[in-house]
């Protein structure tokens, strides 16, 4: 079978069953030095594959959390599930819990500067 991707449509295979399809999820920010630049996730039968970027706005050190808020819009993960991401030389760590909360940390060695874009990949089985 011959699957192909297209953003924003479902894309059927042999029968008609739905195998790989476009989401949109709504991310919410309650803190953190950092502005949405945009989300986009695509599911894979259970898996789900979002993909988060922001742009930083202020200065984050090493060690903590660069943004904080919730995702919906999406099937949200059976259990929390993690991903990563980089700015320059840093290391992000990106997280989604099954209640939809988000957060992305900094845990690299060097500090974030504003006007840095960075981005987070996680990809999980969704209920």
């Amino acid at each position: 079978m011959s699957v192909s991707m297209q953003f924003g449509k479902p894309i059927a295979a042999a029968g008609g069953k739905t195998v790989t399809e476009a989401l949109t999820p709504t991310v919410t920010q309650t803190s953190g030095n950092t502005s949405i630049e945009g989300a986009e996730a695509v599911r894979y039968g259970n898996v789900i594959q979002f993909n988060f970027n922001f742009l930083f706005t202020g200065t984050t050190n090493a060690g903590s959390n660069a943004f904080v808020g919730t995702v919906s819009g999406i099937p949200l993960p059976a259990l929390p599930a993690m991903g990563v991401g980089y700015f320059s030389n840093s290391a992000l760590i990106g997280s989604v819990d099954p209640d939809g909360t988000m957060t992305v940390r900094v845990v690299g060695g060097n500090r974030s500067s504003s006007s840095t874009v960075a981005g987070v990949r996680i990809t999980y089985v969704c209920n």
